[in-house]
């Protein structure tokens, strides 16, 4: 689902039987370097800078740089395992030369509310819709009330408003119209409500629907105006 195309392997050991590997994933494009990444980092943990964003745990060093995954494991380091990892992370992020940086739409994402190391990219099956385009999203929290924000990007007009049409028809409580830019809510019979804006090729919005959500969106909308 993350666009798999290459794996490197390399194994390290010295003398005293201490070992570390390092596995670099090449994902074809930063998205999907991110979307890995981002479906097994911990939502509380030891993050770092290195590369894009990464974090460690023991024994453990996972990052993301441009199109790769990076996956460093180390066996009986003792003590100094944290400095050794970190030291190969540097070295490896400088030769993959990537854009360490996380992917840029990321931005959009209101600063508000939003709890920390939330953000995912969802590459199939959004809200199990096998139509909807790959989302990139994050979660909130506001007043006791919890939400998730997402954003497609459909490419064109044309595109975003044939994915609105489908995703219109699932609500049966009320007779599709005609789709057109701007805000709509769908009553998905799996998720809930939905409030949905469109503007553009990008389509966003949020689950998980309270008033918090009215606001956020409407950030959004000038987070991406001009992108």
């Amino acid at each position: 689902a993350y666009g798999f195309e290459k794996l490197a392997v390399q194994n390290y050991a010295n003398r005293d039987r201490q070992a570390l590997t390092a596995e670099i994933y090449f994902r074809g494009t930063p998205e999907n370097a991110f979307g890995i990444y981002s479906s097994e980092k911990p939502l509380a943990g030891n993050y770092i800078r290195v590369g894009g964003q990464g974090y460690e745990e023991e024994g453990v060093l996972n990052f993301v740089s441009g199109a790769c995954y990076v996956k460093l494991n180390s066996f009986d380091l003792g003590p100094a395992q944290a400095g050794v990892l970190k030291a190969l992370a540097e070295k490896i992020a400088r030769a993959i030369n990537g854009p360490n940086t996380l992917p840029a739409i990321l931005g959009a994402f209101p600063v508000l509310g939003k709890i920390a190391n939330s953000e995912r990219y969802i590459a199939g099956n959004f809200l199990g819709h096998d139509f909807l385009l790959p989302a990139f999203t994050a979660d909130y929290e506001l007043q006791g009330k919890k939400f998730r924000l997402f954003i497609m990007k459909a490419g064109d007009e044309e595109k975003a408003r044939s994915l609105l049409q489908r995703y219109a028809a699932l609500d049966k409580e009320s007779a599709a119209g005609e789709i057109r830019p701007g805000n709509m809510t769908v009553n998905d019979p799996y998720n809930g409500t939905v409030r949905i804006c469109w503007q553009g090729a990008y389509v966003w919005g949020a689950t998980g629907q309270q008033a918090e959500t009215a606001g956020h969106i409407e950030e959004i909308a000038r987070n991406l105006a001009g992108r």
